[in-house]
Parts: structure tokens; C-alpha cells; sequence
């Protein structure tokens, strides 16, 4: 399995964000990929295609050939359709084999946190999602105009009001157990799930006992995927005052997870940063063609 991890120091702004990979046999004992350099960037997510690894940030992919292991230079995405660029994308694989990004974009504002304003002053952000081209090779894309276009408000999170306070980081797996597709949202450290029975379909909040919420203060920026067995769910918290990524399982997404059933997989000390950095922002993919 391969992860991508966001490690960043105690300044908070994007710029001083990098992106470091890490790979691990069980999804618990995570090392940094050697000899990789990292990129600046923040809030990654990363896909594996045959023997190309796609690693997006905000704006950018860099594509890793696991056959030779050439890095190739980190590349602007192309998205036609798309205004103001996006962040928070998370890279899945339609039926036909393309990348389809899941992210978060602004129709009426250039603001980096992709933050809109209501006629009312109601502050909301639009789920979207791009198809890659044909021979797009990661890189070039175009607008999926009916993304989200159902229950989640016609494609507005609103951080404020009645529909649902929250809205950040999607995270995009397809669930083969339950045939849907889930989308994870975050609020702060809370983690809400949404699925769909289509990829660009109308995305519901799940109607379960946790009442859609994975995690409820326990960890946010979550990613994962659903294995043979179980859902492995990765997310940072601050632990200790410092953020660190951690891992859990569970055999539904009905419950919310346990504060005790959480493991941490990757901290400072174990990845050989500074008491000063936080590792945060996980992105998970399954290392396999």
C-alpha cells in the first residue's frame, strides 16, 4: 500500500506545507519512499494507474513510473471548464479507466480555500469533479457539470445553516462491498460519510445510527478504502500537541469510529522529522496495478 502524507512545520500558510511519500505491507509500520523528493504543496491524495503513481496536490500532479522509478517534474493541472482552480483533490478511476478528480472549487471567487458567499452572506463551498482527457495522462481535464448536482444541497457544502455545517478535504472510494460510492467530508476533527450508487451521481449523507458520522472529533482529512475484510480510515489529530496520522478499522461505515480504536501510524519521531512538524493530511491508495 502506498500513502501520502502532508508534513508541515509549526507556520501554518501552504507554502511552508511538503508532501512526503511513504509506504507500508500492512497499513500500521509506514516508511518514507527513499531517495524521493518531496514537493511543496498540501493536502495530497495519490492513485496508482498500472505502473504510474499520480500524486495531486492543489493545482498540481507528480507522476512516479514504478517500473523505472523516474520522477517526472511536477506538472500544472489543466482542468477546462474551471474558472478559479481547486484544492483538496482526491484522484479515483472511472469505469473506463480514467482519472476522475473529486475536489473542492469556487464559481464566483478566486480565494485559495475555494470559499463562496451567499446572497444572504451564507459562506458554502461546491464539491466538483474533472474527467481526464483521452491521453490526458493525468494532467488534462475537463468539468463534470452534473457532479453532486442532488442531495448535497445542488453541490454547495454550506459551513452554516440548516442543511448540513461542514464540507472540506473529500476523500473518493469506491465501496464494492455495498456497490456505492463513498465520499468522506470533513469538519474540523469530525469526518462525515456520503455515498451514491454513481460515481457522478447525487451524493447523499449516509442514514445510519451514527447519524453519517465516522469519526465525531477524533480525526479529520480523513482517507481510506474498503479492503477484502474491513475499511481502513486513515486521519491526523493532535496528539500531545502535535498532529500525527493515525489508523483504524471497522467492518461498517454505520458506527462511529472509537477514540481507543485508533492506532497512530506516523509522527514526527517516527519519520525522523523536528518536534516541530505536524503530519497531517493523509492520502491512502493501494499499491497495486
Amino acid at each position: 500500500a502506498g500513502l501520502i502524507n502532508a508534513a508541515r512545520d509549526t507556520r501554518t500558510s501552504p507554502e511552508h506545507h511538503t508532501t512526503y511519500l511513504a509506504r507500508s505491507s500492512d497499513g500500521l509500520v509506514w516508511d518514507l519512499v527513499p531517495n524521493f523528493q518531496p514537493p511543496q504543496g498540501s493536502v495530497p491524495d495519490v492513485i496508482r494507474r498500472d505502473d504510474m503513481l499520480y500524486l495531486y496536490n492543489p493545482g498540481l500532479v507528480t507522476r512516479i513510473d514504478l517500473a523505472t522509478g523516474l520522477v517526472m517534474p511536477t506538472a500544472c493541472v489543466d482542468v477546462d471548464g474551471l474558472s478559479y482552480g481547486f484544492v483538496d483533490p482526491s484522484p479515483t478511476l472511472d469505469e473506463n479507466g480514467k482519472i476522475v478528480l473529486v475536489f473542492l472549487h469556487c464559481v464566483d471567487d478566486n480565494d485559495a480555500s475555494a470559499m463562496c458567499f451567499g446572497a444572504s452572506g451564507e459562506r458554502y463551498q461546491i464539491i466538483g469533479s474533472a474527467t481526464e482527457i483521452d491521453d490526458g495522462d493525468g494532467v488534462t481535464f475537463t468539468l463534470d457539470d452534473d457532479f453532486a448536482s442532488g442531495t448535497i444541497t445542488s453541490g454547495r457544502i454550506l459551513l452554516a445553516g440548516t442543511t448540513y455545517s461542514g464540507g472540506t478535504d473529500p476523500d473518493i472510494f469506491y465501496d464494492d462491498h455495498e456497490s456505492r460510492w463513498v465520499i468522506y467530508l470533513s469538519t474540523g476533527s469530525t469526518t462525515s460519510v456520503w455515498t451514491s450508487t454513481s460515481l457522478r451521481g447525487s451524493y447523499a449523507l449516509l442514514d445510519a445510527p451514527n447519524a453519517g458520522l465516522l469519526t465525531n472529533g477524533t480525526g479529520g482529512v480523513a482517507s481510506g478504502a474498503r479492503t477484502a475484510t474491513e475499511y481502513w480510515i486513515f486521519a491526523h489529530a493532535n496528539v500531545s500537541d502535535r498532529t500525527v496520522v493515525r489508523r483504524a478499522t471497522a467492518t461498517t461505515l454505520d458506527e462511529t469510529v472509537a477514540n481507543d480504536a485508533w492506532a497512530t501510524v506516523l509522527n514526527d519521531s517516527e519519520t525522523g522529522f523536528s518536534v516541530t512538524t505536524n503530519i497531517e493530511s493523509p492520502g491512502f491508495a493501494q499499491n497495486e496495478p
